[in-house]
């Protein structure tokens, strides 16, 4: 069984001391609305040595031009420190922003949001929420009159949050929730128009970091968040501007 756990200024920067050999990747908040995750880097500092995603908290309500700016910036960031691109997951949830500015508003939002995300990450946005969270954004009227931006999102990947208990688990009871999932439990009330997920958040803990800081664990199923992109393919002489095109066929034919 293969762990993650995601983090935000709320841990401080705390290091993994338990479940280390477990431990497979670690989703660090980059961002909330228009604000920066001010222990960002350290969060980056403390898991360099595990396999990184990041995430933002999108707000209903607020500016998503500026939601994208922030997130472009904090992927930089990371790229800076981890020497990589880690994956981005968009974090929507019914939040207060949603009784301001109304479901239709922050369907539209979500949209624009995620798809500009994809446009600056070449890849498939991860959506992050939980099965009210989601349905109560997509109603089964907005199902219906924003048809193609639900099947738009329900067709991500999807990082689900369910959990067994609000309370903090210890030691033995995180034990005894992963021995149940080893059997082969698995929440089976997924939201509207999913049929799986790549990774479940089951709980949060304080066995995990130093300090006995509560910290949200969670099971992969799927490694894909934890990938690091490829690196872009080297241009074929057929792509690349006359001169070097020649230079390209010059060095094949007398290398």
């Amino acid at each position: 069984m293969e762990l993650a756990i995601d983090v935000s200024k709320y841990q401080g920067g705390r290091k993994i001391i338990h479940m280390k050999n477990h431990i497979k990747g670690v989703v660090v908040r980059s961002s909330d609305g228009i604000g920066k995750d001010y222990l960002f880097k350290n969060s980056l500092l403390a898991h360099k040595d595990y396999p990184i995603a990041i995430y933002h908290y999108f707000r209903n309500n607020w500016n998503v031009s500026l939601q994208v700016q922030i997130v472009k910036e904090q992927r930089e960031r990371a790229k800076q420190i981890l020497g990589y691109y880690p994956k981005v997951v968009m974090d929507w949830e019914d939040d207060d922003g949603i009784k301001i500015v109304g479901r239709h508003t922050a369907i539209k939002r979500g949209y624009e949001f995620a798809t500009h995300i994809e446009e600056i990450t070449g890849e498939d946005t991860v959506l992050y929420t939980g099965k009210y969270k989601f349905e109560n954004i997509f109603t089964p009227t907005m199902r219906i009159r924003y048809r193609s931006i639900y099947k738009y999102f329900t067709s991500k990947r999807l990082w689900f949050a369910w959990y067994f208990t609000n309370e903090t688990l210890n030691k033995r009871e995180l034990y005894e929730k992963l021995a149940l999932i080893d059997s082969g439990f698995k929440p089976n009330k997924l939201p509207a128009g999913f049929d799986n997920f790549i990774m479940w958040q089951f709980g949060k803990t304080n066995y995990i970091l130093e300090q006995k800081d509560p910290v949200d664990i969670n099971v992969i199923y799927d490694n894909y968040l934890f990938e690091k992109g490829d690196e872009p393919p080297e241009p074929s002489p057929e792509d690349c501007p006359c001169e070097e095109r020649v230079k390209a066929l010059e060095d094949k034919v007398f290398s």
